[in-house]
């Protein structure tokens, strides 16, 4: 019978811990719980303005964008910081556990009319969060590749700016009871061609 009381006391802290952890994050902040602990993600930044080209004219230079004009482009990287908080009171017979992060997802949705779709991004990862610790983890939000595409080369010389809100969704998988789980954080994106500085 106490067997029973404390698995069903365990239960119950779980499904609390899920509840009160799943209301969201503020600032873009989402967590997920896990047997042993609880993931929460949350951005390095809440807004990105990404270049989309870098040209080798200054502004103000009358051959800027001209075809004498050079472009680079840069990819734009955000730092994560996961944080694993252990789940209170687990039994004595329960160690809390690290979380190995397998890969992330970016997604991209337009946050009005005139900026158009985007395709996903997936990144394959590798980093551990060890129970009661933290981690932070760079996530390429917008690549170079992304970038040369033709919807945001199109930005290259214009003053258009699309605008997105973008969600950086984390899968992991907690190493001693092999549970996999996913867990979010957000932030914006404005993809221009900014004026170099």
């Amino acid at each position: 019978m106490k067997r029973t009381h404390l698995l069903f006391c365990i239960v119950c802290c779980l499904l609390l811990a899920a509840f009160l952890w799943g209301c969201g994050g503020g600032t873009g902040g989402g967590g997920t719980v896990y047997n042993t602990v609880i993931l929460t993600a949350s951005s390095g930044t809440t807004l990105l303005d990404s270049d989309v080209a870098k040209h080798s004219k200054a502004s103000t230079d009358a051959e800027f964008c001209a075809p004498t004009d050079t472009i680079t482009i840069e990819p734009n990287d955000v730092d994560v910081t996961i944080n694993s908080t252990t789940i209170p009171n687990l039994p004595s017979f329960v160690t809390a556990s690290r979380v190995r992060l397998d890969r992330v997802t970016v997604i991209f949705s337009p946050a009005n009319a005139t900026s158009p779709a985007l395709p996903q991004q997936n990144y394959t990862l590798g980093s551990y969060v060890e129970p009661g610790g933290s981690a932070t983890v760079p996530v390429r939000v917008a690549s170079q590749a992304l970038k040369q595409g033709n919807t945001l080369s199109a930005l290259q010389c214009t003053n258009k700016i699309y605008r997105y809100y973008v969600t950086l969704r984390f899968e992991g998988v907690e190493i001693n009871t092999d549970q996999r789980e996913t867990f979010e954080t957000t932030l914006n994106v404005n993809f221009s061609d900014f004026v170099d500085k």
